[in-house]
């Protein structure tokens, strides 16, 4: 209540109507926001991209929340036969309720770079969704986090790595990401 009471009195703080803009498809190399995205230029990704290294053949993995399949930015790239989810009742293409963390993965490793919304790494690999995080609703289950929260158990990435494996020889994965973080460790070596 406070936080919005300050907000409010503070004179760069305004009123945004909500408007929808309808923007027109960008040519491949014309990313509006492209300036933004410094990681590109750090892994020198425009040089990999003009020698013809697009992902183009290789499949990605990306085990975390979930993935839509039907998103033009990563539609293209879904591999959805190979997805799956290891939480009960939660599909792989269904978020946890709290902001597509996978979906933001997804967009960074293959995102499609004619829709204006950014350029993936790997732009045409292949990706494989899988879901591994679940949602809690409970101060007891979420610890220290204001819930709901969302957290994942080991034993649904070992389940997610065993498919992967389960699959591997047939559809070749070149890359599996998790890009998890952790708590209840004070330093890098517990222990």
């Amino acid at each position: 209540d406070s936080a919005f009471t300050s907000a409010g009195e503070d004179v760069m703080v305004q009123w945004q109507d909500e408007k929808f803009t309808e923007y027109a498809p960008i040519t491949p190399g014309d990313e509006p926001l492209y300036f933004l995205q410094w990681n590109m230029p750090a892994m020198e990704a425009p040089a990999a991209w003009d020698a013809g290294y697009t992902g183009a053949g290789a499949r990605v993995a990306i085990i975390d929340g979930g993935i839509d399949p039907t998103h033009p930015d990563l539609a293209p790239n879904m591999d959805t036969a190979c997805s799956a989810s290891f939480v009960p009742g939660l599909p792989y293409d269904t978020d946890t309720g709290t902001f597509w963390h996978g979906m933001h993965v997804a967009g960074i490793v293959a995102g499609d770079q004619g829709y204006g919304t950014g350029n993936g790494v790997a732009r045409d690999a292949d990706l494989i969704a899988v879901q591994v995080f679940s949602r809690f609703e409970t101060a007891e289950d979420c610890g220290d986090r204001e819930p709901p929260c969302v957290k994942t158990y080991g034993s649904d990435q070992v389940q997610a790595m065993e498919h992967l494996l389960d699959i591997q020889s047939e559809y070749q994965i070149a890359s599996v990401n998790m890009s998890f973080s952790a708590t209840g460790y004070p330093s890098v070596c517990d222990g």
